[in-house]
């Protein structure tokens, strides 16, 4: 999860972190604590979908977890309930880390998406009552 650089003049080694590393702390500091797991599946092999229901910050939320592993492609989003609003985009991926991305729209329970290449895009949604 992380690896060593000599930095010049250093006395040791000084611990950088990996793509590996702010992978897995993106997926645990957006999946709220004591999440219920939900079912969810993805129809390409190169992307893989997890989703959770839980509380954050007094609300209700679901969070999906998008993880491309090849490839920028386009994907959809399906099955979400009719009043779900814009859903909060957070991306990792190569060159970035927590970037909050522009809200994604949502329209007849689906939403279009970019998926960027080698990325974890993480979809917050408030949860309809």
């Amino acid at each position: 999860l992380v690896h060593e650089e000599k930095k010049e003049g250093a006395p040791g080694p000084a611990l950088a972190p990996t793509l590996r590393f702010w992978l897995v702390k993106h997926f645990y500091n957006l999946t709220p604590l004591n999440a219920s797991a939900l079912p969810a599946a993805s129809s390409h092999a190169n992307v893989l979908i997890t989703a959770f229901s839980g509380r954050e910050s007094d609300q209700a939320v679901t969070v999906f977890h998008i993880l491309n592993t090849a490839g920028a492609r386009k994907a959809t989003l399906s099955g979400l309930p009719e009043n779900v609003k814009p859903l909060r985009a957070v991306r990792t991926g190569g060159q970035e880390s927590f970037r909050e991305l522009a809200p994604v729209p949502v329209s007849g329970g689906s939403a279009l998406l970019d998926l960027a290449p080698r990325s974890l895009l993480t979809l917050v949604a408030a949860t309809p009552p």
